[in-house]
């Protein structure tokens, strides 16, 4: 009994032992032969802007037109004073260009990079604008004033003023686009810009038997730097809101010719001329609704929108003094000009 009781005693913690051990080894196996889990990696989903707008994450090449409905206003517009004398002065109210709505155009192409959402953007735009004016009075004793002409000849007064403007633009744009959030596509752009714009005026005046014949041109020429931020705001189902804001510096030639011509007068008629360098300025504002689609990696989209051009510093205007012993002993007082093109305009463009 006792040997028995002494083998049990020896044995239990051999066994103790043998277990623990072949535990261990049970746990080294599960961890050396257990199959590896699969790891399911979420694939990240598409901004919702790129559902109906190309992702240049290739090389894209786009083209693009639009159709300019705009006019023209400039704040030294005015061209005759209808009236009668007030205390030796003329007084009534000033008449001025009127040059209504015209067509115009804008065409461009642009490239995309692959997947460095860098680009390029040349693009032309030409507007040209006439107006005709006329004023009739057949009575006497009013005064008609304009265009280098002060009559109160016998009736009737006729004054007939005829302008054509010419304005044309070309852009060298490098652009980056950024992406804010889902829906949002900010494109920045700069680049060198080239500006050409004239006008021409003529103007006839006819006093009873009298007639003058006056006429005035200017024109500008100019190359510059221009820099902007278009933005695209997806709203739903492929509409969305844009928005496009540039400024431009330029600096070019700019020259003025007047002339003067009597009907009656056989002396030759009066000229001045004049030219010199310097430096204009624009901004360009455009806001609308757009709308587009995708298929593949090409592209439609279509869009609507008001556009307001501002252009500081472009022409003078030159008031010619009777009597310059009275204003500092000066014949010429110039004077710095705005020039306006306003209105919508509607475009369309495709990516391929």
């Amino acid at each position: 009994m006792k040997i028995t009781t002494t083998i049990l005693a020896l044995a239990m913690p051999v066994c103790s032992l043998f277990g623990a051990t072949q535990r261990e080894q049970n746990t080294n196996y599960e961890q050396r032969y257990q199959p590896p889990q699969r790891q399911v990696q979420q694939q990240p989903t598409e901004p919702l802007i790129y559902q109906y707008r190309p992702e240049n994450t290739s090389w894209q090449l786009s083209a693009y037109g639009e159709a300019l409905f705009w006019t023209v206003s400039e704040n030294l517009g005015e061209w005759a004073l209808k009236g009668r004398q007030k205390d030796g002065n003329p007084s009534g109210n000033l008449q001025f260009r009127d040059y209504s709505s015209h067509l115009g155009y804008r065409i461009g192409v642009s490239g995309d990079f692959d997947e460095r959402y860098w680009g390029i953007d040349v693009n032309f735009t030409s507007y040209s604008a006439k107006d005709s004016s006329r004023i009739y009075e057949p009575n006497s004793g009013t005064e008609l004033v304009g265009l280098g002409e002060t009559g109160t000849g016998d009736a009737p007064l006729v004054f007939w003023n005829r302008t054509a403007l010419d304005y044309k633009l070309l852009n060298f744009l490098m652009k980056r686009q950024t992406l804010l959030g889902e829906t949002v596509l900010l494109s920045f752009y700069t680049g060198p810009t080239m500006m050409w714009v004239n006008e021409n005026t003529l103007s006839t005046y006819q006093g009873g038997t009298r007639k003058t014949y006056s006429q005035d041109k200017w024109n500008y020429n100019a190359v510059g730097l221009r820099i902007g931020l278009e933005s695209e705001w997806y709203l739903y189902y492929g509409f969305s809101g844009l928005a496009n804001l540039s400024v431009g510096g330029f600096y070019g030639k700019y020259q003025y010719y007047e002339l003067m011509q009597l009907t009656e007068d056989t002396v030759p008629g009066t000229a001045f001329n004049c030219q010199e360098k310097r430096t204009a300025y624009d901004i360009q504002l455009a806001l609308g609704p757009a709308w587009g689609m995708k298929w593949g990696d090409c592209a439609i989209k279509a869009w609507g929108v008001y556009n307001i051009n501002l252009i500081e510093g472009i022409f003078k205007a030159y008031e010619f003094q009777q009597s310059p012993a009275a204003n500092d002993g000066k014949w010429i007082f110039p004077f710095n000009g705005l020039l306006g093109l306003e209105g919508f305009s509607v475009g369309a463009s495709i990516v391929f």
